[in-house]
């Protein structure tokens, strides 16, 4: 098996490959001269350690919290002192009303409550439930729901955000079934969208967002790496560049070296699998090359410890109607034990989304006085920034559009020839769904080993 790719996806494919795959050689390609992909650190303030990618996991995944028992990780995780997380409304930060459901509020006295919505937003909203019911097309937007059903307030002010957010995307291009298939069934099954969203089984466990004491995410990157380099080849500095069929195997070639496979797992970005595709496999690269990306930014910053207005709230998301550069802000001193600095404020923000570019316009230096500006405009802070890190990530957020499915539908048509698919790209744009795809993989990939390798019932091999 080779593994093209050594984000956290094919790390979690190659050590789930050397866990099970008892007569598998692995061997695991990266292009970059470290593992981890997005998941980075840096330094700031003096030496203190934040990610720059992502910084947190959701606790929901059973497959990941096993993974960290497996690695001694366990006792390492720590959840935040303070979750609470709000949206920014006319430059105000408001609580996120219970009861959501995919960013749609199920109780609309509630979300009236907290003052998300003006009068007019609120009886509109109302009006789901004496609405008929409405067809959609076969692969409807999240907005083209929302919109129609709750009205352009809520989706503005909550469920773009909040939805959107997760994707750095617009929920006007973003696809309901693959990025809130709970509301896209609510409005399937039920003439009312408030009334479909009620009538679906709740989950009981809350998900909740985790990371580790010491080192951040790239704890885990660690020991994933650790892990697998006792059965598995890792080669870093080595990029495929190469992708091709000879006598029913896979041909993979780096810059010095070709590999030859029975299965290949492509843990990469769609543009990226696409290049390599395209000479053997055409369809499938230009069915890939639709998928549209998001380019995002973290800028981390320092603040000595000045006034602050009373901020109950560590982290808020942004709208894009409220005309600010920052997308989302989180003060990590406040949210994480392990970020609290004496008389230091450290203050995580993120800057762009699918169809905003302004901020690459920009030098770190123009972008740090930018965002800190805004910054101390939200939060009233009186205290000057200090240190600030930038980390610039293009291209880093796939967009699952009304042509995901068909995505889908070409990568598992793909499986019958022993090529396989991990990533943000494909199942899920988490630090958990990536995990989760790549061990997923591992496992089909050993099933068919298993198959290949033994007589079947019928006597074929």
């Amino acid at each position: 098996v080779v593994v093209v790719g050594g984000g956290i996806a094919g790390l979690a494919t190659a050590y789930q490959l050397s866990r099970i795959g008892t007569g598998l050689s692995v061997v695991l390609l990266e292009g970059d001269h470290m593992l981890g992909g997005k998941i980075q650190s840096s330094r700031i303030a003096g030496g203190h350690a934040i990610d720059v990618g992502p910084d947190a996991f959701l606790s929901s995944a059973p497959v990941v919290q096993r993974l960290c028992d497996e690695l001694y990780l366990s006792e390492s995780l720590v959840t935040p002192v303070n979750g609470a997380t709000g949206i920014l409304v006319d430059n105000t930060v408001r609580p996120i009303p219970p009861g959501l459901i995919s960013g749609v509020p199920v109780s609309l006295t509630s979300l009236a409550r907290m003052g998300m919505l003006s009068w007019t937003g609120s009886a509109r909203a109302c009006c789901d439930l004496l609405l008929p019911r409405r067809r959609y097309a076969q692969e409807p937007t999240v907005a083209e729901i929302v919109a129609s059903r709750l009205g352009e307030e809520v989706l503005t002010r909550l469920v773009d955000p909040l939805v959107g957010g997760v994707y750095a995307g617009d929920t006007r291009y973003l696809s309901a079934r693959y990025t809130t298939p709970q509301v896209f069934n609510a409005v399937r099954d039920k003439r009312s969208l408030l009334l479909g969203l009620r009538a679906q089984p709740r989950t009981s466990a809350r998900a909740g967002l985790r990371t580790f004491q010491d080192g951040g995410l790239r704890r885990l990157v660690d020991a994933l790496s650790m892990a697998i380099r006792k059965t598995v080849r890792v080669e870093t500095r080595s990029r495929a560049r190469v992708l091709g069929r000879a006598d029913q195997r896979w041909e993979v070639g780096t810059d010095t070296d070709m590999w030859s496979a029975q299965h290949v797992v492509l843990a990469l970005a769609t543009h990226e699998a696409a290049q390599l595709l395209h000479p053997c496999e055409h369809r499938l690269a230009e069915t890939l090359s639709q998928t549209q990306y998001a380019s995002v930014i973290t800028v981390t910053l320092a603040f000595a410890q000045g006034k602050v207005t009373e901020q109950k709230i560590p982290g808020f998301i942004v709208p894009r109607s409220e005309g600010h550069l920052i997308t989302a802000l989180t003060c990590i001193s406040d949210r994480w034990m392990q970020h609290k600095l004496d008389n230091m404020l450290l203050i995580r923000c993120s800057v762009g989304r699918h169809g905003e570019d302004r901020a690459s316009s920009f030098d770190d230096d123009e972008l740090i006085r930018r965002v800190s500006d805004e910054v101390r405009t939200i939060l009233q802070i009186t205290a000057v920034c200090t240190d600030a890190v930038v980390k610039r990530w293009p291209q880093a957020l796939p967009q699952y559009g009304k042509k995901h499915g068909e995505v889908l539908s070409r990568i598992r048509e793909a499986e019958q020839a022993r090529l396989y698919f991990a990533g943000a790209a494909y199942g899920g744009v988490g630090v958990s769904s990536c995990i989760e795809q790549g061990i997923a993989v591992a496992e089909r990939i050993h099933k068919k080993y298993q198959l290949s390798s033994f007589p079947s019932a019928g006597g074929t091999a």
